[in-house]
């Protein structure tokens, strides 16, 4: 009886083990990003934006909201704008 209890007890332990597994980390997600002017207006730059995973500017002074993550852009004459709305937005004051 006690070996059948152990054994028991040892598969028990087993599959309660097994049941919790560390979840899989997420790949970093790129945005493109694009600065704003004191006025809020987005600054649309005169070359394409490098997808990257974090603020690549430094948002210091008064703007509230100095740039912001979208995902993708588009030619605007000679300017490039962003598409869609903003994923994700840098608060740094």
């Amino acid at each position: 009886m006690k070996k059948l209890g152990i054994g028991l007890a040892a598969i028990v332990l087993a599959i309660g083990f097994s049941a919790f597994t560390h979840a899989p980390a997420k790949a970093p997600v790129s945005y493109y990003w694009f600065q704003y002017d004191v006025a809020g207006n987005i600054i649309e730059p005169s070359s394409p934006p490098p997808p990257l995973t974090s603020d690549p500017f430094t948002c210091v002074g008064t703007i509230r909201n100095c740039a912001s993550g979208f995902s993708g852009y588009a030619p605007d004459g000679t300017k490039y704008k962003p598409v869609g709305s903003p994923l994700v937005t840098d608060k740094k004051n």
